[in-house]
């Protein structure tokens, strides 16, 4: 059991445990605008919905430091918010529209960075 135990952990440390986006669930009402900040700026963004289907992932615009994908009735966008204390914030701007007949209740966003991949459930009402 303990060799168990430290093979899980050994595990945890390896995969890394840092969230990209907290929280990780949002339920926000049709035409309405979010900002989640974090300290971890992921190198791709995207939405899908919970069979896969969605957007390609998306590449940093190293120009404008920013980059927007838009899938059903969501749209992500995040950049560059703020440095302070050697510490960089970034802000992912979430916009839900009107939700259409076909258009799935909860769609997630996803971001790779080097070292973690994250993915947040947002939610229609």
């Amino acid at each position: 059991m303990k060799r168990l135990a430290a093979i899980l952990f050994m595990v945890t440390l390896l995969c890394g445990c840092e969230k990209i986006f907290t929280p990780s669930k949002i339920t926000m009402s049709p035409m309405e605008t979010r900002i989640v900040e974090t300290t971890i700026q992921p190198q791709t963004l995207f939405i899908s919905d919970y069979d896969g289907n969605g957007t390609e992932p998306v590449v940093l615009d190293e120009e404008t430091q920013s980059y927007t994908v838009t899938y059903q009735w969501l749209t992500a966008s995040i950049s560059l918010s703020s440095y302070n204390e050697a510490t960089y914030t970034y802000e992912l701007v979430l916009t839900s529209g009107v939700r259409s007949e076909n258009d799935e209740w909860t769609l997630y966003v996803g971001g790779v960075d080097k070292d973690y991949q994250d993915s947040m459930d947002v939610s229609l009402r």
